[in-house]
């Protein structure tokens, strides 16, 4: 279930942010990206800059599942 989330954020990351960020072009750097997302090493205004309304929404809500919901009860199982 972890990777089937993670994975709907990444096609999410990807089909929005594909032709404005270097870094989510491909689907390859796509997974790239969010794993440094989730490791919190990842710089916002890339995606903030991409689009005004989808950057702060996707890295908000990939925080709130991914990182807090599903990281800490993937550590806890």
């Amino acid at each position: 279930i972890f990777f089937l989330i993670y994975l709907a954020f990444v096609q999410f990351a990807y089909l929005i942010f594909n032709e404005s960020t270097v870094s989510l072009s491909t689907m390859v750097k796509a997974l790239e990206t969010c794993f440094q997302m989730m490791l919190g090493k990842f710089e916002t205004q890339k995606i903030v800059d991409a689009h005004f309304i989808f950057g702060p929404m996707l890295y908000i809500f990939f925080n709130l599942v991914v990182v807090i919901i599903l990281l800490n009860l993937f550590i806890s199982i």
